[in-house]
């Protein structure tokens, strides 16, 4: 008896729990095949293909994945046109492949074009507009773009102060990376004060970055 679309995603899932990623791809590529035979917007079309994208970009097939997921983000598009949020929370994925393949200039490019979508489907000063933020500046700092990574880290560490609970560990992460760039830039005693807050994070005591260091959205 052949395996229906959703028990294959399920039976893939396991794997992937479990790190098996080489077994979860052989499930997903079944499910893919499957999904062939369903309507053109359906949108179990897009969910199995970004799925077999992830688990091919965490086996190390980084090419398949990324035609995977451009083949993702096309249908979505497809589906619901260019602006639409859906086609932002399809792109996440395969921005985080450019960056991690050292493709900064299409990384950035994918970032603008879902900062545009979220700011616009979600408001300026919702996480996901803090999250890309943070995303952008990682990226602009790779390009040696300081100045303006240095704008849209103080914009992320604005928002997600808001938006995050004060010890969430992505908070953590963009106040250690901002401290980074800063000492990069011989900037030490930012740097830390950037760390403080960090480090009293770590340790349950909450410093909100505040004054000089932040912008007014």
């Amino acid at each position: 008896m052949t395996d229906s679309w959703e028990s294959l995603l399920a039976r893939a899932e396991e794997h992937a729990v479990r790190g098996e990623f080489s077994e979860a791809c052989e499930l997903l590529e079944e499910a893919k095949t499957l999904a062939e035979s369903f309507e053109p917007k359906d949108q179990r079309r897009v969910e199995g293909l970004h799925k077999l994208g992830h688990a091919l970009h965490e086996a190390g097939r980084k090419d398949e994945a990324e035609a995977c997921l451009k083949r993702a983000v096309d249908l979505t598009v497809s589906c619901f046109g260019p602006y639409h949020q859906k086609v932002a929370d399809s792109s996440k994925e395969l921005a985080s492949l450019y960056f991690e393949t050292g493709r900064y200039e299409k990384a950035e490019e994918l970032c603008r074009k879902m900062l545009n979508i979220y700011e616009k489907s979600l408001g300026i000063k919702h996480q996901e507009v803090g999250l890309i933020s943070r995303n952008l500046a990682m990226i602009l700092e790779e390009r040696g773009k300081f100045e303006e990574a240095e704008k849209f880290y103080k914009r992320a560490m604005l928002i997600l102060q808001e938006a995050l609970n004060p010890f969430d560990g992505a908070l953590i992460t963009l106040m250690e990376s901002y401290g980074g760039m800063l000492r990069k830039c011989g900037r030490d005693d930012e740097a830390d004060y950037m760390k403080a807050c960090a480090l009293g994070r770590v340790s349950g005591n909450m410093r909100t970055v505040t004054g000089s260091h932040l912008p007014e959205l």
